[in-house]
């Protein structure tokens, strides 16, 4: 998986994760999990704000985009690297 960050400074968000089903993002189904023994109240929570939003993403790496987190003052973009 290859990873793109964008930090913004000054900003507070909230920590959520987005998993892509069908060319929109999806609240992360696994977020109140308890992934790797870590504690579900340590875990992102769902977070809808993006819920059925087209990706809407260059056509070059769109079909290759995989997830997005959100996190304190940084977003996250996971795609899957063929190259």
């Amino acid at each position: 998986l290859g990873q793109y960050g964008l930090v913004l400074d000054n900003v507070k968000l909230p920590l959520t994760r987005y998993q892509v089903l069908d060319g929109y993002w999806r609240p992360d189904s696994n977020a109140n999990s308890n992934v790797n023994n870590v504690p579900p109240q340590a875990n992102p929570q769902a977070n809808f704000s993006l819920d059925k939003v087209p990706l809407a993403l260059p056509a070059s790496i769109e079909p290759f985009v995989k997830a997005l987190l959100i996190k304190s003052n940084s977003i996250v973009i996971y795609w899957e690297d063929i190259a």
